[in-house]
């Protein structure tokens, strides 16, 4: 799974033996976390949840969406999981 993109990256920040993965994505020269993707219960499916204040152009909006495509994918979206 591609986790490195031009102005980001994403990092996994799962529980040991989690069933639900959940990625914090991050500014790649500052390192700063941007948001969080990881599981919606109620959409059943993972989405993307930015840090207060953040602002993103499309390419980054780009990149986190063909990250989430990629979990969808490969299996992780329609899982059973919690409402997080």
């Amino acid at each position: 799974m591609k986790t490195e993109y031009r102005y980001i990256h994403f990092v996994e920040v799962s529980g040991a033996g989690s069933a639900i993965k959940r990625f914090s994505v991050r500014n790649n020269k500052s390192r700063e976390q941007l948001g969080l993707v990881r599981w919606y219960g109620q959409w059943r499916r993972y989405c993307f949840f930015p840090e207060p204040c953040c602002v993103f152009n499309a390419d980054c909006l780009s990149d986190i969406r063909e990250f989430m495509a990629q979990l969808k994918a490969g299996g992780e979206e329609g899982e059973e999981g919690s409402d997080e």
